[in-house]
């Protein structure tokens, strides 16, 4: 919040803090990923809509970019880092590439709620592997991982620099919907990529597999078949499948029963 003074960070902390639950959610956890406040601010009470307008009004600020990595339970994080002092649109383009960084901010907050055991693989960060657990032994889905370590490793390279939205693309935020793969240095600084597992751990029906209850929570939650994609790091045909699958097997015919079902779950 560079520019802004103390004693208005203050008295928007305040502000926030004496919002009705509702206007919480409606702030911060369901609304897309990628939002102007301008967007958001309709939907709470005019009175604390005006506050806010007016006070981040007095400081030169006319508008505040946020991204918001909030997970399936409504935990996550938050990041403002863009106070805009004219008003103007955020490019489709660049929504997407934001959105993307947002899938990971919620994908780093649920791993670091989960108590940290020995990663199911440990590789260089060329993709050689150095040790790996049963759990990632499987052939194919130790090939993913690999493969996923080569990707992150040219999304590092000249291409940030070069090609910022392909680098951020080709860096998924989960490998096959199982694993997160974090940086570890050693204290002779030597670096290795971690695989971590990591999934959504959503509850299912019997009749569903953890990959379709998963697919089926994000759906629900309003993620488009893309989105899931880069979440998960699946391919879009198999996010496809995965969701037709389950929605099969629960007879759902619409997006809208899915709604329907995930606040039956939450009820």
């Amino acid at each position: 919040m560079r520019g802004v003074p103390p004693e208005a960070f203050a008295g928007m902390t305040e502000l926030t803090n004496g919002y009705a639950p509702w206007e919480i959610r409606k702030l911060y956890a369901t609304h897309p990923a990628v939002t102007l406040l301008s967007e958001v601010l309709p939907s709470i009470s005019t009175d604390n809509s005006e506050r806010l307008d007016g006070m981040l009004g007095g400081v030169g600020v006319c508008d505040v970019l946020g991204i918001r990595g909030i997970g399936l339970d409504r935990r996550g994080v938050m990041l403002c880092p863009a106070f805009v002092s004219k008003a103007r649109p955020v490019a489709a383009r660049t929504r997407m590439a934001l959105g993307r960084v947002a899938r990971h901010l919620a994908t780093a907050y649920r791993l670091r709620q989960r108590h940290q055991e020995s990663p199911d693989a440990i590789l260089t960060p060329s993709g050689r592997v150095e040790h790996v657990e049963a759990e990632g032994s499987d052939q194919r889905a130790l090939a993913e991982i690999v493969n996923a370590a080569k990707r992150i490793g040219l999304a590092r390279g000249k291409l940030r620099r070069e090609e910022p939205e392909r680098a951020v693309e080709l860096w998924r935020a989960l490998v096959s919907g199982r694993w997160s793969v974090v940086e570890s240095v050693e204290s002779d600084g030597k670096r290795y990529l971690l695989a971590r597992r990591n999934d959504l751990g959503v509850p299912h029906p019997r009749a569903l597999t953890p990959s379709e209850a998963g697919v089926l929570a994000l759906a629900a939650a309003g993620h488009s078949n893309k989105a899931m994609a880069y979440e998960l790091g699946l391919s879009p045909s198999r996010v496809s499948r995965l969701l037709h699958e389950a929605m099969s097997k629960l007879a759902m015919r619409s997006r809208a029963e899915l709604v329907a079902y995930r606040d039956r779950q939450t009820t």
